[in-house]
């Protein structure tokens, strides 16, 4: 994992560092090339919101929930194509399904890792726009936090039964039958959380100029949305979601991670830095000693990955759980 959200990082920030070095002169006068993004006005509720939101989600995912009374009247089976795509892609051993998932884990904590900590954090921090990366922060939060309510609520009303559970009856001990997770196939939440991040860094990239440039952004964006698409088709060659389970989730993150931030974030603007800059004019005026502005930041990450329980222990991952027996995590310190 580390070595996962390393990539990232150094992936992410290097167009930045480029973009920066080639207008370094200029940046010591007029600040980031691209302007500094304003205050939204309501910032202060779309902060409450997206905390509201956030916390939310993440309860309605951990709650527990029972598997439902009677199974035998359940949403079982494909629609159109999902029993032909079903058979085609999904792994044929539980060990390579067993892969695919944790594979599929893997990579969505990639790209929301890459949404929050670099596109929202990182990169609007090493470009001296503080305000883009609070604001881009609790954006995501929103973004994430209704994905994660939406998901949540959607498959314990549905109660749609997982492919594999198709294989329960003749293997009642088999992983996962008799669960209650075992009714939650619709809609997928990893493809959906997938699509939501990688939705949300193209906004910031094609819709807020995040680097500048428009190759660069579009790289980004289209890496991202190719991870979030590798993780879908992942989940059915696990044969833990059907071919329409991932297209819905795929659809709702993307219109979801997409418009949240247009509507969060407001677009950067060369207003906001002119009016630092007077202000700077009217102090040194009044005969004060006013400091260089600098437009920089010193950061550091630390990925923390483990497997299984750190339950009881007393690393910094002591307490923490997941399904799949996989604890991620990451602390972030630097001042700016």
């Amino acid at each position: 994992m580390a070595a996962i959200v390393a990539a990232f990082a150094i992936v992410s920030l290097w167009p930045a560092s480029e973009c920066s070095a080639q207008s370094t002169d200029s940046q010591e006068e007029e600040g980031p090339s691209n302007g500094r993004t304003p205050v939204s006005d309501v910032a202060g509720v779309w902060a409450g919101a997206g905390t509201a939101m956030l916390g939310l989600g993440v309860g309605l995912f951990f709650s527990p929930s029972d598997a439902p009374a009677d199974t035998s009247s359940v949403w079982r089976g494909g629609m159109l194509l999902d029993d032909d795509f079903r058979d085609a892609m999904r792994a044929p051993t539980p060990e390579g399904q067993g892969f695919a998932r944790r594979a599929s884990d893997l990579m969505m904590v990639g790209l929301m890792a890459n949404a929050l900590l670099i596109d929202s954090l990182l990169i609007p921090l090493v470009q001296g726009d503080p305000d883009l990366a609070w604001q881009a922060s609790f954006a995501y939060s929103l973004a994430l936090g209704t994905m994660l309510t939406a998901g949540s609520i959607v498959k314990r009303v549905t109660s749609r039964a997982r492919p594999f559970e198709q294989e329960c009856a003749a293997n009642p001990n088999a992983p996962g039958c008799g669960s209650a997770d075992a009714y939650h196939s619709f809609f997928s939440l990893h493809t959906g959380v997938a699509f939501t991040s990688a939705a949300f860094s193209c906004a910031m990239h094609l819709e807020r100029n995040l680097y500048d440039d428009p190759m660069a952004d579009a790289v980004a964006c289209g890496s991202a949305l190719t991870a979030a698409a590798l993780v879908g088709t992942l989940r059915v060659v696990a044969d833990a979601h059907y071919l329409s389970d991932v297209l819905v989730g795929a659809v709702l993150g993307g219109l979801i991670g997409y418009l949240v931030p247009l509507a969060v974030v407001p677009k950067r603007s060369r207003v906001a830095r002119e009016i630092e800059q007077e202000a700077i004019a009217e102090e040194e005026a009044l005969g004060l000693e006013v400091p260089p502005p600098t437009y920089g930041v010193t950061w550091s990450v630390t990925p923390m990955f483990g497997m299984g329980d750190d339950e009881g222990g007393t690393g910094p991952m002591a307490g923490a759980t997941s399904r799949s027996g996989i604890t991620l995590g990451a602390q972030i310190s630097g001042t700016f």
